[in-house]
């Protein structure tokens, strides 16, 4: 996804076999198949996350998912194989969309407010479920996790990623039936603390 002037351009990329997704510090954003380095389609220019030219460091959104049912450990990449591997944990199980930032570290305190329609919502406020961080090198990690109404495990990863300006968000309709809604954040920084602001959330039902 990227936007032009006023409008949002969206490119759908279907991966046939095993692939990542690859954000770059330098802005660069993009999707390929695991033994194709250039295998990607399309390139997404953006938000740095590390600009060396002006010693500037920054925040984005790095991606949104909508993932499958967990029912296995991945065999690439066993749980707790790396120091930067992390667990969420949850006391139950259920269809959920996962938001991620880069939030740069520079020993500040980190907050987010989001502001989703109540009537998206099935149960109030167990469908807002939380956010944390993983520490990085130079940035953290900043996730949030929530549901909807709606929600039904997809076969196959859904990833949503921008030009870090843009954050999507998805909201169920009706089982199996999605709307994607894109907000633009309000990043503030005072003193030593650093909020995330997004509101109106899913304001517009269908």
């Amino acid at each position: 996804m990227a936007r032009d002037k006023e409008k949002v351009l969206i490119i759908a990329e279907k991966l046939n076999e095993k692939g990542k997704l690859t954000i770059h510090g330098s802005d660069r954003s993009h999707v390929r198949p695991n033994q194709d380095e250039k295998g990607h389609k399309a390139i997404v220019w953006g938000n740095k996350l590390m600009n060396y030219e002006k010693k500037e460091i920054g925040a984005r959104h790095i991606f949104t998912i909508f993932p499958p049912k967990p029912n296995y450990i991945p065999t690439s990449s066993p749980a707790l194989n790396r120091e930067s591997d992390q667990i969420i944990q949850a006391k139950s199980l259920a269809p959920f969309i996962l938001v991620f930032f880069a939030i740069p570290q520079k020993g500040v305190k980190v907050s987010l407010s989001l502001g989703i329609n109540i009537d998206r919502l099935e149960k109030i406020p167990d469908d807002l479920l939380g956010y944390g961080l993983f520490p990085m090198r130079i940035h953290d990690i900043l996730w949030c996790a929530y549901r909807t109404k709606g929600l039904v495990w997809p076969k196959v990863s859904q990833a949503f990623y921008t030009d870090g300006y843009d954050v999507p968000f998805v909201l169920g309709e009706e089982p199996g039936r999605y709307t994607l809604e894109v907000h633009q954040p309000v990043y503030s920084l005072v003193e030593n603390k650093f909020s995330i602001t997004i509101n109106k959330i899913g304001d517009k039902l269908m």
